[in-house]
């Protein structure tokens, strides 16, 4: 009797460092696709054509379900789509508010919009003060400078010769102060306008658009430093899973993949694993699980779904690898597993400078211990029950320099720096991806599976 392989995928979380293994499952689906090619043409091989279990925290789940994410019965998004997702969205989740950044931004088109501005004003001033002097009113009075100026605003706003024939019924006291006796005797049009519209200049709309702006980056600027509020705030990354994901559910996955994502409810205090493998959660939106397990404290606010509110699934299981493999060793009890599991990168601290380091001294190290510490120890676990049922077990977990730790640096330089580190991996022998491979490359073979590549509407 044929042996039923089945094959696991883990992916940690790490915030941007999620581009790490997004490229390595790349490179994971371009040379198995490339593999049988060699007997199939036309093939497009995908991790959801691979994995039969798809587990991911936080950036890992977004990797997790964008893999398993259906279109057309096929899966909607490659790798390679996801490793471009963070290079062209990772900035806009995590922007970084810099006080020189927000100088250089102020001043480099101040000067220039201040200067227009009085210019423009200036002899604007000086024509209506000309019309003024050789204008009256219908009851052969002088008009007052601020009341000309109002009519020549609504002039200009509404454009139409019936806004001009409405008169406003005012009073004129001898310093010209102009007052609106009844609030009904405002015409429509000027009620559905709003004040600033009303009486500013199209240079002015320009620089309130800019400086509108400005004040939007200094708020962002505030949060960024702010030790009260999350750092970020969730409308980007809200945006752009809808765009995504959509309405997708947890029980809609390509190939009928199982999905395991680890969040942790704080209303409850307890961990939580939203799956499509049992009917508790598989209704759950897919977008609304991504933001609940990526809802990293003092980074993003907390994630309410329902009467619930959740937050970052790495603050209890950053590595996912072991409930994976314990809940596919339930769904298929007679299978041989091929495990997968890919981190995110790890930075060890030496940690004697604090030997004699009090409470403050010894927050951050202590937090990074701990982290550190559960990523080890489900690594170690996963290694023992491997040896003891026969699993063939990969654990791709790359050291980084202090440079490469942060999870939310999506600067230019760092995102090619963190591709160039994902390629070194993948040459790395030490990591046995050609070995992954060829386990992969062979259930395809076993299990017929041939997927051919979906037609663009062009080539249809």
């Amino acid at each position: 009797m044929e042996e039923d392989i089945r094959c696991i995928l883990s992916i940690d979380g790490g915030g941007f460092r999620g581009i790490i293994p997004a490229k390595i499952l790349s490179e994971i689906e371009r040379r198995v696709t490339e593999e049988i090619k060699k007997d199939h043409k036309n093939v497009d091989i995908r991790c959801a054509d691979l994995f039969d279990i798809i587990s991911g925290t936080s950036t890992g789940s977004i990797l997790a379900l964008g893999l398993s994410i259906p279109k057309d019965n096929r899966p909607k998004f490659d790798a390679q789509y996801l490793v471009d997702f963070y290079k062209t969205h990772g900035h806009e989740v995590f922007p970084e508010y810099s006080a020189i950044m927000f100088a250089n931004m102020l001043l480099a088109k101040s000067k220039k919009l201040l200067q227009d501005y009085a210019e423009n004003e200036a002899e604007e001033v000086e024509e209506r003060i000309k019309k003024i002097e050789s204008k009256t009113n219908n009851e052969g009075k002088k008009v007052g400078i601020l009341e000309r100026l109002f009519s020549i605003s609504m002039k200009k706003k509404n454009k139409s010769n019936e806004t001009e024939k409405k008169k406003l019924d005012v009073t004129i006291n001898k310093t010209e102060v102009v007052t609106i006796s009844k609030a009904e005797d405002v015409p429509d049009d000027i009620k559905k306008s709003k004040a600033e519209d009303l009486i500013m200049s199209k240079d002015e709309k320009k620089g309130e658009e800019y400086f509108t702006k400005a004040l939007m980056y200094i708020k962002g600027y505030e949060n960024a430093y702010n030790p009260w509020k999350p750092k970020y705030e969730p409308d980007v990354l809200e945006k752009l899973l809808q765009e995504n994901f959509q309405d997708i559910k947890l029980k809609d996955t390509v190939n009928n993949v199982g999905v395991i994502i680890p969040s942790f409810n704080i209303t409850n205090s307890e961990g939580t694993f939203f799956t499509n493998l049992y009917a508790q959660y598989e209704d759950y939106l897919m977008r609304d699980v991504i933001q609940a397990s990526a809802s990293a404290p003092t980074y993003f606010p907390a994630k309410q779904i329902g009467t619930k509110y959740f937050i970052d699934g790495g603050v209890f299981q950053n590595n996912p690898t072991v409930i994976a493999y314990l809940e596919a060793k339930k769904k298929f009890p007679n299978a041989k597993f091929v495990v997968v599991s890919l981190g995110t990168g790890y930075f060890k601290t030496p940690l004697e400078m604090y030997k004699d380091s009090g409470v403050v001294q010894w927050v951050k190290p202590l937090i990074d211990i701990l982290f550190n510490a559960e990523l080890d120890n489900d690594d170690a676990t996963m290694k023992f029950l491997a040896e003891f049922d026969g699993t063939s077990y990969y654990r791709i977990q790359p050291q980084l320099s202090m440079e490469d730790y942060s999870i939310s640096n999506t600067s230019t330089k760092e995102t090619d720096r963190l591709i160039a580190f994902g390629d070194e991996i993948i040459k790395n022998p030490n990591y046995k991806l050609d070995e992954i491979i060829n386990l992969l490359v062979e259930k395809c073979r076993k299990k017929m599976i041939f997927p051919t590549k979906t037609k663009s509407k062009a080539e249809k």
